[in-house]
């Protein structure tokens, strides 16, 4: 019996260490380390959920939007929006140094850029799943998608 247990530990030690690990997907959060190429590109707010609120406010349909190409990020919320940005090998995005316009903006689009530009110092974690950009602080959680 335990020559026999021997053998079959054995051979589930030689097929499983020839294995390949998992692929990633696209549905399958993005590694840390892979944060900042896969952020690259544009993207468009589709939500944003700060804390304490009872639901997330959908803003899809205001055309709300923000670019990250090398270490600069530009955007166009309510005001339009440029900085350098770092992405750390925690996935914290952080852009500490945000210009803009400052125009006043009432309703959901001026409750979006306070909240996402209010996060942008401190840092937010960056994951992205299924092609969508998650940005979460201790303030709010803002998901963006691919225009």
């Amino acid at each position: 019996m335990f020559k026999r247990t021997l053998v079959t530990l054995a051979a589930i030690a030689l097929f499983g260490a020839g294995c390949a690990p998992a692929t990633p997907t696209s549905n399958m959060p993005t590694a840390n380390a892979d944060v900042a190429s896969a952020i690259q590109g544009n993207w468009k707010m589709d939500s944003f959920y700060p804390t304490g609120a009872i639901s997330p406010t959908q803003v899809t349909d205001l055309g709300l939007t923000v670019s990250f190409d090398g270490t600069k990020m530009t955007g166009k919320v309510c005001n339009n929006m440029s900085g350098n940005y770092t992405v750390d090998t925690n996935g914290v995005l952080k852009a500490p140094l945000v210009i803009s316009t400052k125009m006043f903006c009432e309703g959901s689009a001026g409750q979006a850029e306070s909240n996402f530009e209010g996060s942008l110092t401190d840092g937010f974690k960056a994951s992205i799943t299924n092609d969508m950009l998650t940005l979460t602080s201790d303030k709010v959680v803002i998901h963006f998608v691919r225009p």
